[in-house]
C-alpha cells in the first residue's frame, strides 16, 4: 500500500481508510503524528498455576492508529495463552513462537482507548521473568512512523522468598473506613496483626493463620482491616499503631483513621 516493500500494520491503516471511504487524515492528525508516544507493559505477580493479564498501554492516543509489537518473556516461567482487546481495533496476534508474543493492530482513525491489548499468561513456575518489548513500531493515521518510548517491566512470583521479613505501610493511609496492611515473610509461620489506639489499648486482632514464605502486598494477599474494633463498632478518627508477629519476627508501624 505504501510501496515500502514490507507488509506492516501501517498498510492495514491505509486499507481501512480506503475501504471506509475516508480521505487523507486531517492536518491536526498529521501534526499529532510527530509526537512521541510512550508504550508500556505492567508489572505482574502471581503464583504457579494461575493466569495473569498484562495490559499493553500508551500514554496518549492522539495521532496513534496502528502498530507492530513484539513482547519477550522467559518461556520457562510463563506461557502466553491469549491476546485480547476491547478497543474496537483490527487486531491479530501470534503466540506460536516460544518466548515471544507478536501483535499487530490498526484503525482507520486515532485510537480511543489507552489500553491497546491485554496479554494473558499461564504461570509455569514460581520465579521471575522479564516482560520486554522486542519491537514496538507505531504509526499515525497517515501510516507514517511515530516516535515511541518503550517501558519494560517484570513478572515475579509472590512465592519468591524476600531477603528479610518486613511490615509495610498500610494503604490507603489516611483511610476511612477500610485499609490493607502489606507485609513480606522470609520464613513461613503463623501471622498475627494487632491494632492499638494512641494510648496503647488493644483495638483489634487480625489472626491471619499460617502463611508461606513470600510477598503479601496486593489487596488480595495483604491483611485487611475494616476499621472496626473488637466489638464491631467503627473506630474514631486518630492515630493508631499496628504490629505484626510472625514467628520470631515482630514490627510496629503507625496508621491514621481520618473521617
Amino acid at each position: 500500500m505504501n510501496a515500502d516493500g514490507a507488509v506492516r500494520s501501517n498498510d492495514a491503516i491505509l486499507i481501512l481508510r480506503a475501504s471506509a471511504g475516508l480521505a487523507a487524515p486531517s492536518a491536526d492528525a498529521v501534526a499529532n503524528a510527530g509526537r512521541q508516544i510512550t508504550i508500556a507493559l505492567a508489572e505482574a505477580h502471581g503464583l504457579a498455576g494461575e493466569t495473569i493479564t498484562v495490559p499493553v498501554k500508551v500514554d496518549n492516543t492522539s495521532g496513534l492508529a496502528g502498530g507492530d509489537i513484539s513482547i519477550r518473556y522467559d518461556q520457562s516461567v510463563l506461557r502466553a495463552i491469549n491476546v485480547s482487546s476491547d478497543s474496537g481495533l483490527l487486531l491479530v496476534s501470534n503466540l506460536s513462537e516460544s518466548g515471544t508474543v507478536r501483535i499487530a493492530f490498526a484503525s482507520s482513525s486515532s485510537l480511543n482507548d489507552k489500553t491497546i491489548a491485554e496479554v494473558q499468561f499461564r504461570i509455569l513456575t514460581d520465579n521471575t521473568s522479564p516482560l520486554t518489548f522486542g519491537t514496538a513500531e507505531l504509526y499515525g493515521p497517515d501510516a507514517l512512523p511515530l516516535n515511541s518510548k518503550l517501558i519494560n517491566r517484570e513478572f515475579s512470583s509472590w512465592a519468591i522468598p524476600p531477603e528479610h521479613s518486613q511490615l509495610l505501610q498500610n494503604f490507603p493511609n489516611p483511610f476511612n473506613p477500610e485499609t490493607w496492611i502489606p507485609y513480606q515473610l522470609r520464613d513461613a509461620g503463623e501471622v498475627t496483626i494487632r491494632i492499638y489506639n494512641a494510648t496503647g489499648e488493644l483495638v483489634r486482632v487480625l489472626d491471619l493463620g499460617y502463611k508461606s514464605v513470600g510477598l503479601y502486598l496486593s489487596k488480595d494477599r495483604a491483611a485487611y482491616w475494616d476499621g472496626m474494633n473488637k466489638l464491631g463498632a467503627s473506630v474514631a478518627s486518630g492515630i493508631y499503631f499496628y504490629s505484626i508477629q510472625a514467628g520470631d519476627f515482630a514490627a510496629v508501624r503507625k496508621l491514621i483513621v481520618l473521617k
